[in-house]
């Protein structure tokens, strides 16, 4: 669509407008101007007020009128200097003060050109205007501009949106996270939950270990033989539903609470009384204390999980589940490309942990979920790593890749102090 032709007929148009006002008077300027102006507001006054109310005209009101002032004023002072009666000395300065009147007009003219043309590029369609087939030099840019005013605005309010939404969905999950607190503490479900991991923890330990934890107390002795706590703990798949309500999964704590067994420890009262009694974190605690007294690390316990990627590990940190109990040996099916490896570390603070590797694979060494550098020995199948213990639980997992190589998919964990 050539529109160019359109605007150039319109530039033409205003040219010739401007010129003939320059070469009239300016006193029949006025005279044509009011009686068109009287015309008009007598046709046609009600539509301005209706355009702006409906917002047909992309301009400020308050430009419009300020505009209007200016310009009423100017030509309210050009008419009161040429209306009335001068002398014939006075003529020339009249004559200038006509042409300062006109130019006014001419202005006044041109303001009125540009806010038409504005009118017309919002008027006109998007879908006729902004495509490239349209041949335009003053609508297509008018009407980009409106447009590109129309998606700043569209992006702000959709930032806003999206940050109320934001806010909304922390303000839920933050309620969610009360009541779900809420409902351990009513149902008892959260003490449950910490207590039958400490007594699974203990239990996994060594005869020799165990049999010295649980000695220290005829209640644990008791608790630790009952037979529906001995149900609850080797149950496996009871075990993996409290691991789940542990980490806040509502469907697990639904579950768990309509359990047979965990509804018999519930109603049990005397078993559940003794069973919150006992603090078998602090006593937990105590036994690693004083295995630090006869020696600086506590045992290891590695766990090992297959990645089908390498950047599965990240999601598979995240979901205990899916990692196995392993030894410091490990094996893997030729199929197996990717695995994974990791352990937690508890020392007597300034302890130097010494971890050797012996595989194939390529090694990538993780502490506490930050990547760390690997010494590599002379024959690439040793690697070495040495931790500090600061007093806290050291967090170790190791990601191995065969992906290029054809070698058994074996690892070898050596740990050492010093």
């Amino acid at each position: 669509m050539a529109l160019w032709l359109f605007e150039l007929f319109f530039i033409i148009l205003f040219i010739a407008l401007a010129i003939w006002i320059g070469l009239r008077p300016f006193e029949r300027n006025m005279r044509l101007c009011f009686e068109v102006m009287l015309k008009s507001l007598a046709c046609y006054g009600f539509c301005l007020p209706l355009a702006f109310l409906t917002q047909h005209a992309d301009v400020s009101l308050t430009v419009i009128i300020n505009a209007c002032l200016l310009v009423s004023s100017i030509m309210w002072f050009c008419l009161g200097l040429v209306i009335r009666p001068v002398c014939k000395r006075h003529q020339v300065q009249r004559q200038r003060y006509g042409v300062v009147g006109n130019v006014v007009l001419i202005a006044l003219l041109l303001m009125l050109s540009v806010t038409a043309l504005d009118i017309l590029a919002m008027a006109i369609p998007r879908s006729v205007l902004l495509t490239s087939t349209t041949q335009s030099y003053i609508l297509k840019p008018l009407a980009k501009t409106h447009e590109d005013k129309a998606s700043e605005q569209q992006q702000r309010e959709l930032q806003q949106v999206i940050d109320q939404q934001s806010q909304l969905f922390s303000r839920i999950t933050q309620q969610a996270q009360q009541s779900r607190q809420w409902f351990y503490q009513v149902t008892g479900i959260d003490q449950i939950v910490k207590q039958v991991g400490a007594l699974q923890e203990i239990l996994s330990l060594s005869h020799a270990q165990r049999a010295q934890i649980i000695n220290q107390s005829h209640e644990l002795t008791e608790l630790t033989h009952h037979p529906l706590i001995l149900q609850i703990v080797n149950d496996e798949a009871l075990v993996k539903l409290i691991t789940q309500a542990g980490e806040g999964h509502m469907p697990a704590v639904w579950q768990l609470k309509k359990h047979p067994a965990i509804t018999d420890l519930l109603n049990d009262k005397q078993l559940h009384d003794q069973m919150l009694k006992l603090d078998l974190h602090r006593i937990l605690k105590a036994h690693r204390e004083s295995q630090w007294d006869r020696q600086s690390l506590l045992p290891v316990i590695w766990y090992s999980t297959v990645l089908q990627s390498p950047g599965e590990l990240q999601t598979a940190l995240q979901t205990p589940t899916g990692w196995q109990k392993s030894g410091p040996s490990l094996r893997w099916d030729m199929t197996v490309n990717h695995a994974a490896i990791t352990a937690e570390f508890h020392a007597k603070p300034q302890t130097h942990i010494t971890v050797r590797c012996e595989t194939a694979a390529k090694l990538k060494a993780y502490v506490d979920d930050q990547p760390v550098s690997v010494t590599v020995k002379v024959d690439d199948k040793t690697h070495q790593l040495t931790l500090i213990s600061q007093g806290k639980p050291i967090s170790l997992c190791l990601q191995l890749d065969w992906q290029s190589s054809n070698t058994q998919r074996t690892c070898n964990i050596q740990v050492s102090t010093k």
